[in-house]
């Protein structure tokens, strides 16, 4: 979210790879006039498909704030019914500008409505432009935006960071994110492995695929924390050989989840998860 021109759709092209897909505009007459759904799929960033959700600029001229407002609850409301759940919101802030044209506390109640209760831990203030002005001068603004406009969002949670048009800066972002939903969602394997041991006759070939499966399990995760984590980051030819692993590992567990499925077991949708997409038949 944000005013029109503050980045938003680039944010998106930068993080996804792709400004074919986001409409990016070129001068601040430009605006995106409705909802757009970018979907993102990488596991080497995340267990679980990403979703961007580009909406129009709070002070569009094609739109009324009204209306901007509205046409996102509506878009709110229908995605829940679908069992879409926001992870959270980047608000977009030019820092080239003085002060902050529209304030977040603004749209507080939008806020709150999107994210739940804990609205405010689930918000970031995402600063842009850098390349616009001087460091010192961008910093001081910063700061004073974080003591004035912004300081009642930061003092409850909100988080303020700064996006230089890089793919690093980008993920620093949005890592806050996806880290929790990582968690969440491997917690949630871990049941449905826990799940799976029990529903598995006690036969020695079953319990041999369980075991193996298991490992594998933990190996994927394992590597996926290397992947993820910031010691390799800047080393290319480690990343390489680790997502090589991590894909070798993910077609192993392909084939031992086929192998237990011919038992006629059903399979959790996290387990599930760790193979869509895969070149695999079933037998």
């Amino acid at each position: 979210m944000g005013p029109t021109g503050t980045g938003k759709s680039s944010f998106i092209a930068t993080a996804t790879g792709d400004d074919l897909n986001t409409g990016i505009g070129h001068d601040l007459a430009s605006c995106t006039t409705e909802i757009k759904m970018i979907r993102y799929e990488s596991p080497h960033r995340s267990d679980l498909d990403l979703v961007f959700v580009d909406t129009p600029g709070s002070d569009c001229t094609e739109l009324t704030d009204a209306e901007v407002l509205e046409m996102i609850e509506g878009w709110v409301n229908e995605t829940y019914q679908r069992r879409i759940t926001l992870a959270g919101i980047i608000y977009f802030h030019r820092i080239s500008d003085n002060r902050s044209t529209v304030t977040p506390l603004t749209n507080f109640g939008m806020f709150r409505k999107l994210c739940g209760k804990n609205s405010l831990h689930n918000i970031i203030m995402a600063t842009t432009m850098w390349d616009d002005v001087e460091i010192g001068v961008g910093a001081e603004r910063e700061t004073e935006l974080m003591a004035t406009d912004w300081k009642a969002m930061v003092d409850q949670g909100s988080a303020v960071l700064r996006f230089d048009r890089t793919e690093e800066s980008a993920w620093n972002i949005l890592d806050r994110f996806v880290r929790n939903a990582n968690t969440r969602h491997a917690n949630l394997l871990q049941r449905d492995l826990v799940d799976l041991k029990r529903r598995l006759p006690d036969a020695k070939s079953a319990q041999k695929l369980f075991a193996e499966l298991e490992a594998l399990v933990d190996r994927w995760q394992s590597t996926l924390r290397k992947i993820r984590g910031p010691t390799h980051r800047h080393n290319a030819i480690i990343m390489d050989t680790l997502k090589i692993e991590h894909d070798g590992l993910r077609m192993q567990l392909a084939t031992v989840l086929n192998d237990i499925q011919d038992l006629e077991i059903p399979l959790g949708k996290h387990i599930l998860r760790l193979i869509q997409g895969l070149p695999y038949e079933r037998k």
